[in-house]
């Protein structure tokens, strides 16, 4: 059940356990596109999909195989990743491994330096593979999630195969797995106490592009296919789909059958009919393989897609949502993975349409009814946008670097009031930059800062001449601002702990709505421990 989780020299702890042994080697399994496997060997398929932010996409997961005639030896094969980019939250492996019984043994994260080591107890329950020379091995699909501050992880059932995900994004490696003896590897069942897949489908980490729907309620897009629906008494219920792709934007349709759309990762579209707590997939019709990150327009004007695939975004219209024929209206590339970081890409909706922006540029808006783009104002001083914040409703805040330094320290903070066509610089107390500045319903300005000291958000009712502090508020929350004038804070679930707040008088005071925290197990860990 629980792992082991270690940052900063994580693949250095790992390479001198393993070390000490003084039999132990480690070896990168060949990717099969480069070398040819031998007649001993064959090649490995896994996914992983994560429903946490504490880990992302695994760099590479390392496996033991075991050598009956020397039971001592430690021999470790690492599976590396392929299609990098293809998803947030899911990831492929492939690799070349000799003819062996194995188990997976840990997970290595090399962006971020963490290396997730997997227990005796977890390793027995995910079970052992076996690897027959010549047969192909498909081990379908990893979850991992989080469970407080711990991080489980277990093999799926939805995904018992990695077929589809090979199709569309590693179409090189088809003909590895594309014929009739490929063995599915595990050598046991699914253990009856794997429940790792139901445990995250039952709690999704996520609240993600907040909507606020004319009556009143509130859609966040979620992992593990799944919506959040904020009811206006501050309850939250889950709108579910088949399946494990995380959806990245969901808002109103335009319909009784389309009451609610979602799309994302895996070229993922959906639909909630009216009174339905379930979403149905919609037929993709045309669109390429990748990730869809936003939905705009209705039927009248045209439906409109933020298409993603490795650094290049493209804006698809069609005039259908169900089985459209989508074609590029705009092409943006991004200077490296929107997934890995580096270049920065937003996109929101408008009154009059949408809207997006990209690191180095201006901001660009599209208006449905007339089909007509519009450019903002230039970047003051040709600074490169380091995050945005906007209501919809043409007032949006910049936070801007000259890209070089630590950013904070000379970053800039604008405003604008008539949607980006022109921008005034806000001087506040917090010497360090982190956030853009935001505008309450009430007119007030917020901004959050407090690196070195403590956290918090501080207001202004003169338009930013003075500032005073309106109360505490953790960096590692995001703000939302809804045009009803409701203030949500949303957790990344960094540490595995997902929450939701909430406030009505312009973040005054907030109250806790929702929580992944769970009672139980936290009660049962401190009882282990007595």
């Amino acid at each position: 059940m629980p792992l082991l989780l270690r940052r900063g020299l994580g693949p250095l702890v790992v390479l001198g356990a393993l070390l000490l042994t003084g039999c132990a080697t480690v070896t990168t399994a060949p990717d099969p596109l480069e070398r040819r496997p031998e007649p001993d060997q064959s090649v490995v398929v896994l996914s992983l999909t994560g429903n946490t932010s504490q880990v992302g996409a695994a760099s590479s997961i390392s496996v033991r195989r075991f050598d009956l005639a020397h039971p001592d030896r430690d021999e470790t094969h690492v599976l590396r990743q392929v299609a990098p980019g293809m998803a947030r939250d899911t990831a492929l492996y492939i690799g070349t491994l000799p003819r062996g019984e194995y188990e997976i043994r840990s997970f290595d994260y090399a962006a971020s330096q963490r290396f997730l080591a997997l227990n005796e107890l977890t390793r027995r329950r995910i079970g052992r593979f076996s690897v027959d020379a010549g047969r192909p091995v498909d081990l379908g699909r990893l979850i991992t999630t989080p469970m407080n501050t711990e991080v489980l992880v277990g093999r799926s059932l939805r995904q018992s195969d990695n077929l589809q995900l090979i199709h569309r994004f590693a179409e090189a490696y088809r003909s590895f797995f594309d014929r009739p003896d490929v063995a599915l590897g595990w050598n046991t069942g699914r253990d009856p106490a794997d429940r790792v897949e139901e445990y995250a489908l039952a709690v999704p980490v996520g609240a993600d592009h907040p909507v606020e729907l004319a009556d009143g309620r509130v859609v966040m897009a979620a992992r593990m296919g799944t919506a959040w629906v904020r009811q206006t008494d501050g309850q939250w219920e889950a709108v579910r789909g088949e399946g494990l792709e995380s959806l990245l934007c969901v808002r109103a349709g335009d319909a009784p059958e389309r009451a609610l759309v979602g799309v994302g990762e895996f070229g993922t579209l959906v639909r909630q009919a009216e009174g339905s707590k379930r979403f149905e997939r919609v037929a993709p019709g045309t669109l390429p393989p990748g990730n869809l990150l936003f939905v705009a327009g209705d039927s009248r004007h045209g439906w409109f897609l933020v298409h993603q695939a490795g650094s290049r975004l493209q804006i698809l219209r069609s005039s259908r949502f169900e089985n459209g024929d989508w074609s590029p209206v705009r092409e943006i590339t991004l200077s490296r993975s929107l997934w890995s970081g580096a270049e920065q890409f937003w996109v929101w909706t408008t009154p009059e349409g949408f809207a997006y922006a990209t690191g180095d540029g201006g901001l660009q808006r599209y208006e449905l009814a007339s089909g007509r783009w519009t450019t903002g104002a230039p970047v003051p001083r040709q600074h490169r946008i380091l995050a945005i914040a906007e209501d919809g409703g043409g007032h949006i805040g910049l936070l801007t670097s000259p890209g070089a330094g630590f950013a904070g320290a000379f970053a800039g903070q604008f405003l604008s009031s008539d949607a980006g066509q022109s921008w005034r610089e806000l001087e506040t107390a917090f010497k360090i930059k982190v956030t853009p500045p935001r505008r309450a319903s009430n007119g007030d300005l917020l901004t959050l800062g407090g690196v070195f000291s403590n956290p918090e958000m501080q207001a202004s009712a003169d338009h930013g001449v003075t500032w005073t502090k309106r109360g505490d508020f953790l960096l590692d929350q995001q703000l939302h601002i809804l045009p009803s004038g409701l203030m949500l804070a949303t957790s990344q679930g960094g540490h595995g702990l997902f929450v939701v707040r909430a406030s009505k008088d312009q973040g005054r005071s907030w109250r806790i709505e929702f929580s992944n925290f769970d009672r139980r197990a936290y009660e049962a860990q401190q009882n282990r421990r007595r």
